[in-house]
């Protein structure tokens, strides 16, 4: 714009150095005859008017040319800066998208760790509240001497089987005493 004004306003300076250099040859040529020096100022006065007239028509021309360069080189840059944004915003996007799925993936790894955890934990619970009943079992059976005993026999029974094996001579079971019982 500033390229513009100047080229401008040289072109005015020229013009004005034009019409002072016609003035003075006009003033020179004063001794002339008045109706000379009338045909020498119109002249002149056309020449000036001429040439001012081509100096207009430069300017206006250049303005133009500078106008269409500033437009085009306008348009080039929103591009540029329009594709760079866009660049950028696909790189922001995937960067926020791969975090996300990292995220995501953490998260799903988490809440399939807490329900293995909580499966095992049912597990254990079931293996509890089962062996609770057996335990509870067991305390009746050992609640009543008569059970308790037959647990007792039955348990030494099988102690006997698995260190000496089944050997009558070492051990009987049921063996009747000398009073009968």
């Amino acid at each position: 714009m500033n390229t513009i004004l100047i080229l401008g306003l040289i072109q005015v300076l020229v013009g004005i150095f034009i019409f002072l250099a016609l003035r003075t040859q006009m003033l020179k040529q004063q001794s002339m005859s008045e109706k000379g020096q009338a045909q020498i100022a119109k002249e002149l006065e056309f020449s000036i008017i001429d040439r001012l007239a081509k100096i207009e028509k430069n300017v206006q021309g250049d303005m133009f040319n500078f106008h269409t360069k500033l437009e085009k080189r306008l348009g080039e840059n929103f591009e540029s800066l329009s594709h760079n944004m866009d660049r950028r915003l696909l790189y922001m996007q995937n960067q926020v998208d791969a975090k996300l799925d990292k995220g995501f993936e953490q998260t799903t790894q988490t809440f399939q760790q807490v329900i293995e955890r909580l499966t095992r934990i049912d597990q254990s619970q079931k293996k509890i509240d089962a062996l609770s009943t057996n335990i509870n079992s067991l305390q009746d059976i050992l609640n009543d001497k008569k059970a308790r005993g037959a647990f007792g026999e039955v348990q030494l029974g099988n102690i006997f089987k698995s260190v000496f094996g089944v050997n009558d001579t070492l051990y009987k079971t049921q063996y009747t005493l000398s009073n009968m019982t």
